[in-house]
């Protein structure tokens, strides 16, 4: 079974009372779907239904804390974390910014480094899988010398681009205005860019990847594409994430987001090949 949590939706008659708002009221948006809560009598949200305390939700730490499936592993059953990793990366992949606002801050620190750690090996094995499929179609090689060039030269040069675009953007992921705690721990803060970073570099390897498979002569020239789109894509979970409070966190974020592009693109150019085929010592035993 799943953790889900599960919100009921919330009838006229049970909506919460709503009094006038004060233009200078700070602004109280839900931690969960961004609904104003301002001018409500508590902290019930008439929009997706969740309820937070009023006291935390003013002092702006308020947040969702929703343990993954992967928190519930055991830990001596590898075959376990495997799959619950891969379809952790999965879900944190088709909605990166509900790794930000919703992954908890409060469960074990260890099954968000098994999930790093793990999503950046299924990331290394799909692209290397795709890209060995890729020069096998293009080139004129050997399954072997397909599969060593995408594992010795692609999967870590990949992987330096994904480390160039992890460095700029772990910072807003780890800050407490973004995460809505106040006082979050180390570990929380690691916990959320465990999972966050993951979700990003499936679309930053994964679009090289595909791109260099099914195009080599269009998409290796445009290989530095890939990360600026992730960047720009973490920019806006960040700003939704974020909610009203993106004036105070968003020049910030703004800026490690370009630091991100600018490392990432470096690596791009400087160590993704700018051919498809094999080089010749793939071929010496």
């Amino acid at each position: 079974m799943l953790p889900r949590k599960l919100v009921a939706r919330i009838t006229p008659d049970e909506a919460p009372a709503q009094i006038d708002a004060r233009d200078d009221e700070a602004a109280l948006d839900c931690p969960a779907c961004g609904y104003d809560l301002r001018g409500f009598a508590n902290a019930r949200c008439p929009e997706c239904g969740s309820a937070f305390d009023i006291n935390q939700l003013r002092a702006g730490a308020a947040r969702v804390n929703e343990p993954t499936w992967l928190d519930a592993a055991d830990v001596w059953q590898p075959h376990q974390l495997l799959i619950r990793s891969l379809f952790e990366l999965i879900v944190g992949a088709a909605r990166p910014s509900a790794r930000l606002t919703r992954t908890s801050v409060t469960a074990p620190i260890s099954a968000a480094l098994v999930m790093f750690v793990l999503g950046e090996l299924w990331i290394t094995l799909i692209c290397a899988a795709l890209l060995a499929l890729g020069i096998a179609l293009h080139c004129d090689a050997s399954p072997a010398a397909c599969a060593r060039t995408a594992l010795v030269v692609w999967a870590p040069a990949l992987l330096v681009v994904r480390a160039a675009l992890y460095a700029g953007l772990v910072w807003p992921a780890t800050d407490a205005r973004l995460l809505r705690v106040a006082g979050v721990t180390w570990k929380g803060r690691a916990r959320v860019a465990a999972y966050w970073l993951p979700a990003l570099g499936v679309w930053c390897s994964l679009a090289v990847a595909l791109g260099a498979a099914a195009a080599p002569d269009f998409a290796l020239p445009l290989a530095w594409m890939a990360p600026t789109l992730t960047s720009a894509a973490a920019m806006l979970g960040i700003a939704r994430a974020a909610g009203r409070r993106f004036r105070q966190i968003g020049p910030f974020a703004v800026a490690c987001c370009v630091i991100a592009i600018c490392a990432a693109v470096l690596a791009a150019n400087l160590v993704l090949p700018d051919r498809f085929e094999p080089p010749i010592w793939v071929y010496v035993p």
